[in-house]
């Protein structure tokens, strides 16, 4: 979204210095930061200083200093704008560039009984305001697992009947570049996007596709008489899934794909049934079971340790990981669990006997979660520190499934379909973005957020 072109003005001869321009630009959505790269000169002891222009009439002088933060923008808005070089006092030369407009774009898939549709839309998160919707499918009794966004693009399942399962759509505009992969009686799991690829689980099989074409590249059950679950982790060029079966006597395994042929490299078997996603921290992956947590090499597939479900702890299906610490919530009544990542030892528990959602999320050493109460009415979202697990905020809500995307939280309801938007430092409600049509989302709850095209995966995994 950022744009640069260089107009710089040289001297020649003796004197002359190297150009130079913007190295990086970052929005936010009231400011930008400016970097450059430093004149050089060839006569020692001269004297170079900046000045930044914007359109807006702001003009701020720097001095030597190669980088500067400009605030009172608005996120709706393109600036364009000068750096200008002084040497030895005289104005000798500049480069110019552009602020464009900032991308902070909600991805949101619904489902429209009254019109007989699915479709997926677009919010600003700054302001709510939708930008696109996009029909892609018939009414049918199944809904959208989730959506990831790679730069422009959104890759999106929906389980629509006998409807291709996964499109590709412009972020900007919803405009659907393709539509893949037929449903021939399965259902698609959640989608994984790295280096060009996409991993999910189809029915029982891991499928790789290529994210240009459409394609598939390779499938896999892993081995006989087991099938994929959950969400898949790529770490590098290597492919991780948890597996199921139906079949008596064979055991649940963790596999390690290669991400290019979807050869299996090593297995790990567990106890219990798989849950989620799988987490990398380190050279180690951490994953959930009905029975546990555990923690593998993730070259090798060799246990480092487990913890069982036992006494005051009893583990969910999602987890974070931040400084040494694995933050978890558990299931009704157990509260939010601080683990040693290192042996799984417990550091601290917050609110033992509260009814959590399994959303959890963290930034700046806060974690944020939601606790259910008696009635939808009376839920309350909540920021403690990762450190203590000390109460540090806590307000009434009416909402669900929070997630920390920059500085705010947002937080989403399987019964309303609303988005409610907070500030993340002391909780403050900043507006509620609307269910237009009062669209029905189901219980697996999602919605997918780009800032600057970074995407922030803001799924409630069940």
């Amino acid at each position: 979204m950022f744009s640069c072109s260089k107009e710089p003005s040289q001297k020649t001869g003796p004197d002359r210095f190297s150009s130079f321009g913007p190295t990086k630009l970052v929005r936010t959505d009231d400011s930008v930061t400016i970097s450059w790269d430093p004149i050089t000169h060839s006569s020692p002891g001269t004297n170079v200083v900046y000045k930044v222009n914007l359109s807006n009439g702001v003009s701020i002088n720097t001095g030597g200093v190669t980088r500067i933060a400009i605030g009172n923008l608005s996120h709706l808005s393109t600036y364009a704008g000068k750096i200008v070089a002084y040497i030895n006092a005289a104005d000798s030369a500049l480069t110019e560039f552009t602020v464009s407009d900032f991308l902070g774009i909600m991805i949101i898939g619904r489902t429209d009984q009254a019109q007989g549709r699915n479709v997926v839309e677009a919010y600003d998160v700054f302001n709510g305001s939708r930008l696109w919707q996009t029909k892609v499918s018939d009414y049918y009794n199944s809904v959208f697992p989730e959506a990831v966004i790679s730069n422009d693009t959104v890759f999106i399942g929906a389980n629509n009947g006998n409807a291709p399962l996964l499109r590709a759509m412009h972020l900007g505009t919803g405009r659907i570049f393709y539509a893949a992969i037929n449903n021939n009686g399965y259902s698609l799991g959640h989608l994984t996007y790295s280096n060009g690829k996409l991993f999910f689980n189809l029915g029982t099989q891991l499928v790789c596709i290529n994210s240009t074409s459409g394609f598939i590249a390779w499938t896999n059950y892993g081995e006989p008489g087991l099938g994929i679950t959950g969400k898949p982790l790529v770490v590098g060029n290597t492919v991780y899934a948890g597996s199921t079966t139906q079949v008596p006597n064979i055991p649940f395994k963790l596999f390690a794909m290669d991400a290019a042929t979807g050869t299996v490299r090593w297995s790990f078997i567990f106890e219990g049934e798989f849950y989620a996603a799988p987490m990398y921290d380190e050279g180690k992956i951490y994953f959930n079971t009905s029975t546990g947590l555990y923690a593998v090499n993730a070259s090798t597939g060799t246990l480092l340790w487990k913890k069982m479900n036992e006494g005051s702890f009893k583990n969910s299906n999602n987890m974070i990981i931040r400084n040494n610490k694995i933050i978890m919530t558990g299931p009704r009544n157990y509260g939010t669990y601080c683990l040693n990542k290192n042996d799984g030892s417990m550091l601290w528990q917050y609110a033992p006997n509260s009814y959590l959602q399994s959303s959890i999320s963290e930034a700046n050493g806060k974690v944020f979660f939601t606790e259910i109460g008696s009635s939808i009415t009376n839920n309350v979202v909540t920021a403690i520190s990762l450190e203590t697990g000390g109460l540090l905020w806590s307000k009434p809500t009416q909402f669900m499934f929070s997630f920390i995307v920059g500085d705010r939280l947002y937080s989403r309801s399987n019964f309303r379909s609303d988005v409610e938007v907070r500030k993340a430092v002391d909780g403050e409600l900043v507006f509620t973005m609307a269910n237009p049509g009062n669209y029905y989302t189901d219980n697996r709850a999602w919605f997918s957020i780009s800032l600057n095209k970074t995407f922030h995966d803001t799924r409630v995994l069940n």
